[in-house]
């Protein structure tokens, strides 16, 4: 009985060679993820996400409404407030910050 060779890239008489082998590897985790595009575009909601900073803001007790003001104007949330030797110090998260509150 003759013992038939079979070549390293597929059974006798299939046309995939390693040319083919090696780009469907390639292609298929591109087609999954053009598949997913399409599904989120189409059902997907957008949403759009602004950085939260965390801010510490140190000034003298005497401009505390000023600063807590300008926090609270920006829908500031405040972590901690102390206040200590003619100063206070607010720890929040503010979504944007300007250059208002930098100044």
């Amino acid at each position: 009985m003759k013992q038939r060779s079979v070549p390293p890239y597929g059974p006798r008489g299939s046309r995939r060679t390693l040319f083919t082998y090696v780009t469907d590897h390639l292609l298929r985790p591109l087609l999954a993820w053009s598949a997913v595009c399409v599904v989120v575009l189409d059902y997907g909601q957008w949403l759009v996400i602004e950085p939260i900073m965390t801010v510490e803001a140190v000034a003298p007790t005497e401009f505390q409404g000023t600063v807590l003001g300008g926090l609270t104007k920006r829908h500031a949330v405040i972590i901690t407030q102390d206040a200590t030797e003619g100063y206070f110090t607010v720890i929040c998260e503010v979504g944007r910050v300007s250059t208002q509150l930098c100044s």
